[in-house]
């Protein structure tokens, strides 16, 4: 028995040791000043051509100097590689995420968009981008150690702080479960838009019969908070098509 025990405390030690060899393996640290170049260069690119700042700001209380005095924090309390980095954006900048499609993208993120070359529009600069001499610096040669890192650097940050607030969670409160509602009978009408478009994708024919049986109602209101965006069509099918039919 004592045999048994004392070699399940041996694996458990030589994987320990393993893991801990796979966090610190190339680290490649980049000195503080390197990182808050670049995250001054981000936050230069984001004020000059991200309109939606305000909108976050006002709608959300997503406050973008707030989260970038957190980041150059974390970055200046302790040496960081550029996959400790990521995992600290992805952590301060978690208000943005779903605003105007905003997205800080991770490892699996690089891998999906590295196989999808033949795509257009925009789906096709965001590849161009992640590819780029810039976008390798951070997002190259993504091996096991490194997600290991980017993920505890993450997790690290959650049990130190918190949970970050992201208006599309929905713990935090703001997402809109599809639902429908007479208001005043005659007159004042009700449909929330649903957490994102597969929520109406799957109550379609539910919001169609609604809005057929309140054609002839003066007010029609239309909630659309906490609804992450998507396809346009989707709008116009499930709400302003029924609406001018």
């Amino acid at each position: 028995m004592k045999r048994i025990v004392f070699g399940i405390c041996a694996a458990v030690l030589v994987g320990l040791a393993a893991l801990l060899v796979m966090l610190n393996v190339n680290r490649a640290p980049l000195s503080a000043d390197e990182l808050l170049a670049d995250l001054d260069y981000m936050a230069e690119v984001l004020e000059n051509n991200f309109a939606l700042l305000e909108v976050a700001a006002w709608a959300h209380g997503a406050d973008f100097d707030e989260m970038m005095a957190a980041m150059r924090d974390t970055v200046g309390a302790s040496d960081m590689d550029r996959d400790a980095f990521l995992g600290a954006l992805q952590y301060h900048f978690a208000p943005l995420r779903g605003t105007g499609h905003f997205s800080i993208f991770d490892f699996a993120t690089y891998n999906e968009m590295s196989r999808r070359r033949n795509r257009q529009g925009i789906e096709r600069m965001n590849i161009e981008l992640m590819l780029s001499d810039e976008g390798r610096r951070f997002y190259g040669d993504v091996t096991w150690p490194r997600r290991l890192r980017y993920y505890w650097s993450y997790a690290e940050l959650v049990l130190r702080h918190g949970r970050p607030f992201n208006r599309f969670d929905a713990a935090d409160g703001f997402s809109q479960p599809f639902r429908v509602e007479i208001i005043e009978e005659g007159r004042i009408a009700y449909i929330s838009g649903g957490v994102d478009m597969a929520d109406l994708e799957n109550n379609g024919a539910a919001a169609h019969r609604f809005l057929q049986s309140v054609a002839d109602y003066q007010h029609l209101i239309i909630d659309m908070r906490g609804n992450n965006g998507g396809n346009v069509n989707h709008f116009i099918n499930f709400f302003a098509a029924p609406c001018f039919a």
